[in-house]
C-alpha cells in the first residue's frame, strides 16, 4: 500500500507542477495579448508542457511497476 501512496504522491506533484506552469504561461499569454487569439506558438507551448507531463507520468508508473515486479 505504501508504494501506491508514493506513486500517487509523485503523480500529484507532476500535476501540481503542470498546473502551476500552465497557469503562469496562460497569465503571460493574457498579459501580452489582450483581445488576441492564442497563436500557433502558444498552442505548441501548451502541447510541449502536456508532453512533459505525460512523460513524467510514464516514468513514475514504470518505476512503480518495476519496483513491484519482485
Amino acid at each position: 500500500m505504501r508504494k501506491i501512496n508514493e506513486l500517487e504522491k509523485s503523480l500529484k506533484e507532476s500535476l501540481d507542477n503542470f498546473s502551476a506552469e500552465s497557469q503562469s504561461a496562460l497569465t503571460a499569454f493574457d498579459l501580452h495579448r489582450r483581445g488576441e487569439n492564442l497563436t500557433e506558438y502558444d498552442m505548441d507551448e501548451m502541447a510541449r508542457r502536456t508532453f512533459y507531463l505525460m512523460t513524467d507520468f510514464k516514468e513514475h508508473i514504470i518505476k512503480y511497476l518495476k519496483d513491484n515486479q519482485k
